[in-house]
């Protein structure tokens, strides 16, 4: 069974197609988050093919679409080969037919599902940090080398998230008070410090 918010992610990606959960058999000591040149070289090695899509994953707060390739078997059957940070048996995948991997990353697309503020905080974060890993030709670079000013900013960026994730949980909004103790409310503390710097970026 597909959710309305699952539904309105896939109308924000266009698709045409509709998600079906495909097992996951990772690769033995493959890399994480290296799902392309992996199915590749599975496809060298034993034949069948390379089917480009989203994985779609939903959490308490948001649902997003994670560019992704998997391998189709030549019985046609489609295997997630990639390994997870968490293991997991089987991931919600939705094909596109019209995409390509030029070796360049691409970002998730990701929708508030809350209607709080403080996801559309987390978003931001996480769009920004995507935008300063992937700068110029970091885009094409699998390792992350950050230095100075750019090595502080993706910190605080990878601070945030935990933080707003929490607030959310905790049923907080734009109005709370920052969890910093500043006495401050969160829009005016934190979450601006957040938000301007993710508009630097």
């Amino acid at each position: 069974m597909i959710s309305d918010d699952v539904k309105k992610l896939l109308t924000k990606i266009n698709s045409e197609f509709d998600p079906i959960l495909i097992r996951c058999i990772p690769e033995k000591g493959a890399e994480l988050d290296n799902c392309f040149p992996l199915v590749e070289s599975k496809v060298a090695a034993n034949g069948g093919a390379s089917v480009l899509g989203w994985h779609i994953r939903e959490s308490k707060l948001l649902v997003e679409a994670i560019f992704h390739a998997v391998w189709k078997r030549e019985d046609g059957e489609l295997i997630d080969i990639s390994p997870k940070p968490v293991p997991t048996k089987e991931i919600l995948f939705v094909q596109d037919p019209g995409a390509s991997y030029e070796g360049r990353q691409i970002d998730n697309i990701r929708l508030n599902i809350l209607g709080n503020r403080l996801v559309d905080d987390l978003i931001e974060v996480c769009e920004a940090s995507y935008r300063l890993q992937n700068k110029g030709e970091r885009a094409y670079q699998h390792a992350l080398t950050l230095k100075g000013k750019e090595a502080q900013a993706h910190q605080v960026f990878e601070n945030a998230k935990p933080i707003i994730e929490m607030m959310v949980l905790q049923g907080l909004n734009h109005q709370s008070q920052c969890p910093c103790k500043s006495g401050k409310k969160y829009k005016v503390c934190h979450g601006k410090l957040f938000r301007d710097l993710a508009k630097s970026i």
